[in-house]
């Protein structure tokens, strides 16, 4: 049994299959773990390439993470399902190259962000829902190309807003109305103390 599990010829969803059915002794199980290449790890099942991880289902290329499904290239991450290239990140379902982040749901590019969810090329921000290309911004529904623009939605290419609605190539507006941009800014900072604590 061992020469099998050594036999770099063997496909790994062999030894994945003979793991499960048959009942292995404690070399078995050191030689099908050095087979997969899985380091200092617990409670996996059809895995490859794992380190110091807990938790791994049908995975690959993960390190130092904890309850993974169905991904790959996961490092310093929880909480990830159907997913991959996720670094430094929580409860992360359905999306790719998630860094710094927490909660995503159908997401891709996103970085240093909470609670996206269809959504792609997230910087800094968080609450945004169906959306793209969103830099420091909160609160954004539908939108496209915004940077710093909170509770706005349906708008695109807009920067520097506040309550926004239907909104299209704007910068410094509250509630749709242009302001000078000392006035946003006090604007911002009244948002900041009632909306962001």
């Amino acid at each position: 049994m061992i020469d099998i599990i050594r036999d770099r010829h063997i496909n790994k969803d062999f030894l994945h299959w003979g793991r499960k059915t048959f009942t292995t002794s404690e070399e078995e199980f050191f030689a099908y773990c050095q087979a997969c290449k899985i380091v200092n790890s617990e409670n996996f099942w059809n895995c490859q390439e794992i380190s110091n991880s807990k938790n791994i289902i049908q995975s690959r290329c993960i390190e130092s993470s904890k309850g993974v499904f169905n991904s790959e290239d996961i490092r310093h991450s929880t909480d990830i399902c159907d997913s991959s290239f996720v670094q430094n990140s929580h409860q992360v379902f359905v999306s790719s190259i998630i860094n710094n982040s927490e909660k995503t749901y159908k997401g891709e590019n996103i970085n240093d962000s909470n609670n996206i969810c269809l959504s792609q090329m997230i910087s800094d921000s968080k609450n945004i829902f169906r959306s793209s290309n969103i830099f420091n911004s909160t609160e954004i529904i539908n939108c496209t190309n915004m940077t710093n623009a909170h509770f706005c939605q349906n708008c695109s290419n807009v920067r520097n807003s506040l309550f926004c609605n239907n909104l299209n190539d704007a910068e410094y507006c509250v509630f749709n109305l242009p302001v000078d941009e000392k006035r946003f800014n006090l604007f911002l900072s009244q948002y900041d103390q009632y909306f962001q604590t």
